[in-house]
């Protein structure tokens, strides 16, 4: 799921393994605050642990940055969301 306060969803990419940014596929209409579904099939190639990456940008050019930046209160972490997943 993805979600932007600011405008809807134009696009989530995800990233495999270290690999290159790939596009998922939204599904369902766009709207302005909500939450916006996607998928993605991929490949596994072997087992063992998998890291996986999902960043999303809104209709207003917003993308997710790798980190997120500090404040004090912890507001605001709008940073890429990472996964490992075991792969048996």
């Amino acid at each position: 799921m993805a979600w932007s306060g600011a405008a809807p969803i134009d696009r989530v990419e995800i990233r495999v393994g270290g690999g290159g940014w790939q596009p998922a596929h939204l599904v369902g209409e766009r709207k302005r605050h909500s939450w916006q579904p996607w998928e993605q099939i991929i490949s596994i190639p072997e087992p063992g642990i998998l890291t996986v990456q999902a960043r999303a940008t809104d209709l207003a050019g917003r993308t997710q940055p790798e980190r997120a930046e500090w404040n004090r209160l912890g507001y605001g972490n709008n940073s890429i969301h990472q996964i490992d997943v075991r792969i048996i």
